[in-house]
């Protein structure tokens, strides 16, 4: 949870390799037009994020005519810059703890006990920071990470029902000829 307000206020993100929230402004300013080496997929996240603070940029007065170049149009960069990327990173947290309980959720239903799950799951979140740390920045890493977690939680609830032991041998194996001895 440190990593969320680590180096804010910043006219960038220097957690890691992100140009938020560069990109996005770019991408709302040409209509989607303009996307990064990762699509746009952070940019439809973000967008809405960016809105609210955005609007109340312009309604106080603090941001004049949005711009791509730095400082974008804000009267106080540093400072408006480090609350949108505050916003993002507290939104890719959120997406990233929500898949987390989702699996946990599911893995719940699968094993029907709520301790196993819960206890597996925070152990493989606590020795794998590969997909603690990305989900507090604003790279798409953390996003990524968080859909590829809510893609194995559904997969775990398409698994669940599953066939049952009396219908796997009718489904499962082609019918064979039956041999006959002569």
């Amino acid at each position: 949870m440190s990593l969320v307000g680590f180096l804010l206020p910043a006219s960038g993100d220097f957690l890691t390799e992100s140009y938020e929230p560069a990109e996005t402004l770019k991408f709302i300013l040409n209509h989607g037009a303009v996307t990064y080496k990762w699509g746009p997929m952070p940019a439809f996240i973000l967008a809405p994020v960016y809105a609210p603070i955005l609007v109340f940029g312009k309604l106080s007065g603090n941001l004049t005519r949005l711009g791509i170049y730095y400082p974008y149009g804000f009267r106080n960069p540093q400072r408006q810059i480090g609350t949108l990327l505050l916003a993002a990173r507290l939104v890719t947290l959120l997406i990233g703890a929500a898949s987390i309980f989702h699996l946990t959720r599911s893995l719940q239903k699968l094993t029907r006990t709520v301790l196993i799950p819960a206890i597996s799951v925070i152990l493989c979140l606590a020795t794998s920071v590969v997909f603690i740390e990305p989900m507090a920045d604003t790279k798409p890493d953390g996003l990524m990470a968080a859909f590829l977690i809510f893609a194995l939680s559904y997969y775990a609830r398409i698994v669940i029902p599953g066939p049952s032991l009396k219908s796997v041998p009718a489904h499962s194996c082609p019918k064979q000829p039956e041999l006959r001895e002569k």
